[in-house]
C-alpha cells in the first residue's frame, strides 16, 4: 500500500468516528436538564413512581343518617316504649300495660302461650265503633285483626245454659245478663265463643265469672246475612272461677 492510500484510508476512519460520536453530543445537548427549563429526570428502571393511594371520600350527614340501622324500640314523650309503630301502634308501658293505637289498652302480657295478653272488653267493643261495611273482608279494625291467633286471658260471665251436665263450650259476655237463659248480649262484639280442652259443670241457675285463657280468633262468621259471631276462643282454660 502507498503513502497516499494509506493518508486516504486514515481519514476514512477519522470521519466514521465523528459520525459516531457526534448525535450523542447533540441528544445530550438537548435534554431538559441542559435546556434550562424545570424537569427533574427519573430513572424509571431504579426509583418507580410511589402507589397512590386514594382516600375514601365522607358521605354527607343525611346520607350518614339514612344508612344508620334505626333503633328496634323508640320512647315516646309518655315514657313508654314503641313496640310497633303502626297497624296499629303499639305502646308499652313502664307498668307493663300495652297502649294500642294510643287509647285502647291490655292490661299486660306478650300474646304468647307462656304470657297471654290480658285483654279489656273496651278494646273488643271498640270494633262496632267504625263497622260500616259488614260485608267486607277488612270489616275488622287493625287494632282488632292483630289480636287474631295471639293467646290472651280475658274475665267475664257466661251466658246461661239450660243444660245441667259439664260443657265444653260456652259464650262469654262482658256483662251480668238477665236470669233467661235464651236471653242476647247487648252486643255482637260483647261475646266470645269459648271451647274448652275438657268439659266443665255450669250449674243451671248460677252466675259463672270466669277467667278464661285460650287462643284468641277474630273473624266474620255469617249466615243468611246475618253476623253470627266475631270473636273466638279455642283450647281454653278456666284460670278462676266464681258463681253467684
Amino acid at each position: 500500500m502507498g503513502i497516499r492510500a494509506f493518508w486516504i484510508l486514515l481519514a476514512v476512519v477519522a470521519l466514521a468516528a465523528a459520525a459516531l460520536v457526534y448525535p450523542r453530543t447533540k441528544a445530550k445537548a438537548q435534554t431538559p436538564a441542559d435546556s434550562g427549563a424545570d424537569f427533574t429526570v427519573v430513572d424509571i428502571a431504579k426509583d418507580p413512581a410511589p402507589e397512590v393511594v386514594s382516600t375514601p371520600v365522607a358521605l354527607p350527614v343525611e346520607h350518614q343518617q339514612a344508612l344508620a340501622p334505626k333503633p328496634a324500640q323508640l320512647k315516646p314523650d309518655n315514657g313508654g316504649i314503641v313496640e310497633q309503630e303502626r297497624d296499629p301502634r303499639l305502646v308499652r308501658m313502664p307498668d307493663g300495660s300495652l297502649i294500642v293505637d294510643h287509647y285502647f289498652r291490655i292490661a299486660g302480657g306478650k300474646g304468647t302461650a307462656d304470657d297471654p295478653y290480658q285483654l279489656q272488653w273496651e278494646l273488643l267493643l271498640s270494633a262496632q265503633r267504625n263497622f260500616d261495611e259488614p260485608t267486607a273482608e277488612n270489616a275488622l279494625p287493625k287494632h282488632i285483626q292483630f289480636l287474631d291467633g295471639k293467646f290472651v286471658v280475658l274475665n267475664g260471665v257466661t251466658v246461661r245454659s239450660a243444660e245441667t251436665g259439664p260443657a265444653a263450650e260456652f259464650v262469654l259476655t262482658d256483662m251480668q245478663m238477665d236470669n233467661c237463659p235464651v236471653c242476647k248480649a247487648r252486643s255482637i262484639f260483647a261475646t266470645v265463643a269459648v271451647k274448652l280442652k275438657s268439659a266443665e259443670r255450669m250449674e243451671r241457675g248460677a252466675l259463672n265469672t270466669y277467667t278464661v285463657r285460650g287462643h284468641f280468633r277474630a273473624a266474620l262468621v255469617r249466615d243468611n246475612g246475618f253476623l253470627l259471631g266475631v270473636y273466638f276462643l279455642d283450647d281454653g282454660e278456666i284460670v278462676s272461677r266464681t258463681r253467684q
